[in-house]
């Protein structure tokens, strides 16, 4: 009996064996589910750290670019002050040294000034010297008009009076031609004005010295040639003092003689008519060097206002130089105010404090142009670029993570209600199994073993209810756990989804306060730009000016050159003058000669050499002697007489 419940024991176990083994196959499946779904919300979650490690990392990137560009717009800043510095201190350079070679050249325009003046007095000296020549003449005229002398006083007279003419007209002339090519140096001075302006500063200080130099070496000998000519005139006046005498002397020997007087008026008249003549082109000269005298008062008038002028447009470029200096401290000071309040007025957050930082050494435009900008604009904009892919990438990789997810809820989901249903079946199935029952008619068998039986089939039935039951409810159960951790998992992607979804709009209003403020600092930037073309239109109208002057300073240097090529044609006048000092020399000298007195042989009057040309041989020897012609007409059987037109008649 034993034997038998335990082979059916044994019988009834197998089955139950093989629904455990069903319950831990399904147990391990969800087991493997549940970890391959933690494993992929691990993966999700590296990836999501990932990510956001990348976007850290473009972060610091981005704030690194921030720092480089400030130290780099620091560094712009700095070496855009020392420039500024060194082109302060190289204006005030050239200012300076503008201000001493005008004062060199002032001063030298001064020295010529007084040297032309000189030469003015001294002309004016000498004119009256002249004059008060002429009148000497003039009265040398009359008392020869006065007097009716012989042929050595009208020989005299003549040569005097060329004598006299030549002194009082060679000055004259020379004086004329010297103002004749000053005025004309000084009419040519305005061709040669666009060479000049090429010149450069250094070499035209050089020059100038040098030509002062050469003038002061030239002044010298010409003041001591005007002494020495001086002392000539002063000579050549005692000389007609001495022969005035002689004249006075010889008109009282030679008032008897009438037989040339004719000839002596003839050669009186012919005296006259020269120094008439003499004294016209004298006159003449005179009034073309006093004109010509006027004309260059007139230049160098005209000089003193230009210089004055230049004076002035200095002055006004002084003014002008520091209004500039003064509108750029206040376009600085504003620029400045702008940007204090442009940084107090901007967002709290790093990132726009970090740009706002950045903005403020961009100070009006010195070496950052519109380019730089532009170029920091288009690479802010392509690192905003790439960010925006990586958040929509992680939005996209976190979507589908999403999308995955829910899918595999609602397979859980249908799985779970598959279970209930199952179950829900299963329940059925017993509860119509046990009003089946219990409607059934009560059976129960005769015999023992029969009971027995029975027994055993109810309570193998009721271990597999059992064991169903217990298996329901654990799948239940697990899968109630796995919704609530899939339940979970969604809220946590949802919250990052929020939360990445508010750092997209962080990042746009970012972006947009951005572009906002570049718009800005563009729209600045364009006043600052107007503001720089009105200073270069002002600038270039300062250089317009600095070039009238340039241009007036190399005309005034032109002008000093004129005046030096003036004082070189003076120089040439004094050589003219030392000729004529030679030729007077000469003059004398013939005068001297002239006046050793030679006598007649026969008769004994005094003759002058030209008178004592004709020979006459006396005595035993046959000497030469000296005659006149009217005692050689005496002497000399073989020519005519003095009176007579034809020779005389000889007998055969």
């Amino acid at each position: 009996m034993l034997l038998v419940m335990d082979t059916t024991m044994e019988k009834d176990s197998t089955p139950d064996t093989i629904n455990d083994n069903d319950i831990q196959q399904k147990v391990e499946k969800l087991l493997a589910q549940i970890t391959e779904l933690k494993s992929e919300n691990q993966k999700s979650n590296e990836e999501f750290g990932i990510q956001r490690g990348k976007m850290k990392e473009l972060f610091l990137q981005k704030e690194d670019e921030l720092k480089k560009l400030e130290e780099e717009i620091k560094r712009t800043r700095d070496e855009r002050d020392e420039a500024r510095s060194q082109v302060t201190i190289a204006s005030f350079d050239f200012e300076s040294r503008l201000e001493e070679e005008k004062a060199k050249f002032s001063a030298e325009i001064s020295d010529l000034h007084s040297l032309v003046n000189a030469t003015l007095e001294e002309a004016s000296r000498y004119e009256q010297e002249i004059s008060r020549l002429r009148q000497k003449n003039h009265e040398l005229e009359n008392e020869l008009k006065s007097s009716a002398t012989g042929s050595v006083a009208s020989n005299a007279a003549n040569i005097s009076s060329r004598e006299s003419d030549s002194v009082l007209s060679a000055p004259g002339a020379m004086l004329s031609t010297f103002a004749r090519k000053v005025v004309s140096q000084l009419g040519a001075v305005d061709l040669p004005a666009h060479h000049g302006s090429s010149e450069n500063l250094e070499e035209s200080m050089r020059k100038a010295k040098e030509d002062a130099e050469m003038l002061r070496s030239l002044v010298v000998p010409l003041e001591e040639e005007i002494s020495a000519l001086k002392a000539k005139l002063r000579e050549t006046d005692e000389q007609l003092q001495s022969y005035k005498a002689k004249d006075l002397q010889l008109h009282s020997q030679e008032s008897a003689s009438s037989s040339g007087g004719n000839v002596d008026e003839n050669k009186h008249s012919q005296l006259d008519t020269e120094m008439t003549k003499g004294k016209a082109l004298a006159c003449e000269m005179c009034l073309n060097y006093e004109r010509e005298l006027v004309e260059s008062q007139r230049r160098v008038s005209e000089l003193e206002k230009e210089v004055s002028v230049m004076d002035r447009l200095k002055e006004e470029l002084q003014r002008e130089s520091v209004f500039r200096k003064q509108m750029e401290d206040k376009w600085q000071e504003r620029v400045e105010h702008f940007i204090t309040v442009k940084v107090l007025t901007s967002g709290s957050s790093p990132l726009a404090s970090m740009l706002t930082q950045a903005t403020i050494p961009w100070r009006p435009p010195a070496k950052i142009s519109v380019t730089e900008l532009q170029q920091k604009l288009e690479a802010s904009e392509g690192s905003f670029s790439e960010l925006r892919q990586t958040y929509y990438k992680a939005k996209e990789d976190i979507s589908k993570q999403f999308s995955r997810l829910s899918e595999e809820r609602k397979t859980t989901q249908e799985k779970l209600e598959k279970l209930q249903l199952e179950n829900e079946n299963l329940v059925g199935k017993y509860n119509r199994h046990s009003q089946d029952l219990q409607n059934e008619e009560i059976n129960l068998p005769n015999t023992v073993e029969g009971l027995q039986e029975m027994w055993l089939g109810q309570r193998e039935e009721l271990i597999k209810a059992r064991v169903g039951l217990e298996h329901s409810e654990e799948s239940v159960r697990s899968l109630e756990c796995l919704y609530q951790g899939s339940e979970e998992k969604l809220l946590q992607l949802r919250n990052q989804l929020v939360v990445l979804e508010s750092e997209r709009t962080q990042l746009e209003q970012e972006l947009a306060r951005r572009q906002s403020k570049i718009a800005q600092l563009e729209h600045n930037n364009g006043e600052w730009r107007r503001q720089a073309e009105q200073l270069k239109s002002f600038v270039s109208s300062l250089q317009a000016d600095k070039k009238k002057l340039e241009d007036s300073e190399n005309e005034l240097r032109l002008r000093l050159s004129s005046l030096q090529t003036g004082l070189e044609n003076g120089e040439a006048v004094q050589k003219d003058f030392v000729r004529l000092s030679q030729s007077l020399q000469k003059e004398l000298e013939r005068l001297r000669g002239q006046n050793n007195v030679q006598n007649c042989r026969h008769c004994g009057r005094i003759f002058c050499s030209s008178c004592l040309s004709h020979k006459v041989y006396t005595g035993r020897n046959l000497r030469e002697s000296r005659v006149c012609q009217v005692c050689h007409t005496l002497l000399d059987s073989k020519t005519a007489p003095y009176f007579s037109t034809g020779p005389p008649h000889q007998s055969n």
